[in-house]
């Protein structure tokens, strides 16, 4: 494992004005949110009560057991939307995810649930590399001719905005106007404070990896819409991520701080057709 510092308990400061501690806080949403399982098991339910309803059609995209996508069929010829699920790269399951799909549905739109292996069993490159995989399926196999929406929360945002990559995007010869548009809820889009926090007792990033798996520093001037959502009740740094990687994109989207939501608050509102998030989703698609 590469030499961290996340048990520092001096005064010193790691990332911007944060020490050591401060900043483990600030990479660990239980600090804020402590009753993150309730939020868990109310998806769990209600994905639950969406498959029993509109049962996916599950395609495998890879080798990987977890290598594999729920597609909520919509209207013939209607939009595809790809959603990805967060839980800081090591948790969460595309079957309970699939209540995200009730309100990215709500104007007939296929919605697609990606799965994908989880760090430990993969490091955080390959698994990035599981979402292009999953990506390009999608685009060839359920999108066709159509463009392809994308969305994700938190860690599903990150890796959902690693699609951007202009360098991926060269390497494969794929044309940008193959996505119709990203909404980025609640996400981490910078990897350095992540490699520097506790967090990276799990995911083992060099400073390398962090640099090239950043999207927000690796973004083109132009390219699809783009809106970023966060909640006023987030912890500070993922509010200052979302602002920075909004003001990236600037032009070509919107910035939107949810009031009276938390992070978790984010992703429940996947739900809710009037929400801020799946209003921006809607009207990308739409």
């Amino acid at each position: 494992m590469r030499s961290t510092q996340w048990t520092r308990n001096d005064e010193s400061t790691v990332w911007l004005d944060y020490t050591q501690d401060a900043l483990n806080r600030q990479y660990d949403q239980a600090s804020l949110v402590p009753e993150i399982g309730s939020y868990m098991a109310r998806w769990a339910k209600a994905s639950e009560r969406f498959r029993r309803a509109h049962p996916p059609v599950t395609l495998r995209y890879g080798d990987d057991a977890s290598a594999q996508v729920d597609v909520y069929p919509g209207r013939p010829d209607a939009p595809v939307h790809l959603h990805i699920h967060g839980g800081a790269w090591r948790a969460m399951h595309r079957r309970d995810c699939g209540f995200v799909a009730r309100g990215l549905s709500a104007k007939g739109a296929t919605i697609v649930v990606a799965g994908f292996p989880l760090v430990p069993h993969v490091r955080l490159p390959a698994l990035v590399d599981h979402i292009r995989q999953a990506c390009l399926f999608t685009l060839n196999h359920v999108a066709g001719a159509h463009p392809l929406y994308v969305s994700g929360h938190s860690s599903g945002a990150h890796l959902a905005s690693c699609l951007m990559d202009p360098d991926w995007q060269t390497d494969i010869d794929l044309d940008t106007e193959r996505f119709g548009g990203f909404v980025l809820a609640s996400g981490p889009y910078d990897l350095e404070p992540v490699r520097l926090s506790a967090r990276n007792e799990y995911l083992d990033l060099s400073q390398d990896e962090a640099d090239r798996l950043s999207p927000v520093r690796r973004l083109n001037a132009t390219g699809p819409r783009v809106d970023v959502i966060w909640g006023d009740g987030e912890l500070a740094e993922f509010k200052r991520q979302s602002r920075a990687f909004a003001d990236k994109v600037a032009g070509r989207g919107s910035a939107h701080e949810v009031a009276g939501r938390n992070h978790f608050d984010i992703y429940s509102d996947f739900e809710d057709p009037t929400s801020a998030v799946i209003t921006a989703a809607l009207a990308q698609m739409h």
